[in-house]
């Protein structure tokens, strides 16, 4: 007599044919492969979501060693010798001022602000005249799309900015307070969702900056 619940070999196999379900036949097979399907799913899933998990602990870690550095070198003094020099170098016309280039400089504001591309934009801002395109500036670093393992990048920039220009910032953070009060005109052509990402985010380099003694509002 068979244990009560269990089905025996003779039982199985008639429940599997009379469903056409038994191995080697196509519906079997079918099955199969939807659980291979579904596994693999999963499996991506679960990569994902520790992908994910490690790019915040990247982001995180990155945005404290900004912190760290920026404090250390934003200082009055350092930033006074660094606008001296940069002065200096516009003065005696030593910085490109070619507009191909600095709308070429813009346009990569917008389109390839990543993290591994910091080193270039802080040479390019250090050899370029840029004094006359801030709004231009600004206008790219508010409407970039950027990704948060690109955060430190952005900030990178701006300081940089600040490290050579005395009115840049100046011309950045009333956009920023703007943005925040939904006031700027580019919130207007954002849909709701995109205006709540974009808030977020000015929320975060806006307190950053403070943190970094950029601004005292």
């Amino acid at each position: 007599m068979k244990p009560r619940g269990t089905v025996g070999n003779e039982d199985w196999e008639t429940a599997t044919q009379s469903e056409g379900r038994m191995p080697g036949s196509r519906e079997w097979g079918e099955g199969r492969e939807r659980r291979e399907e579904e596994e693999e799913l999963e499996r991506k899933r679960i990569e994902e979501e520790q992908l994910l998990k490690a790019q915040i602990v990247e982001n995180y870690l990155s945005s404290l060693a900004y912190r760290k550095s920026a404090r250390s070198s934003n200082t009055s003094s350092n930033i006074s010798a660094t606008r001296s020099a940069h002065k200096l170098l516009i003065s005696q016309k030593k910085l490109s001022s070619d507009l191909k280039k600095t709308s070429a400089f813009c346009k990569k504001i917008r389109t390839n602000l990543t993290l591994s591309a910091t080193s270039t934009f802080q040479k390019d801002a250090s050899t370029l005249n840029l004094s006359r395109y801030f709004s231009e500036i600004t206008s790219s670093i508010i409407e970039v799309k950027l990704k948060p393992i690109d955060y430190p990048c952005l900030l990178t920039l701006i300081t940089t900015l600040n490290s050579l220009y005395p009115d840049f910032l100046p011309s950045l953070l009333p956009r920023y307070q703007q943005i925040l009060k939904s006031k700027d005109p580019y919130c207007k052509t954002l849909s709701p969702k995109d205006l709540v990402k974009l808030k977020r985010l000015t929320f975060r380099i806006y307190t950053t900056l403070y943190l970094c003694n950029l601004h005292q509002d």
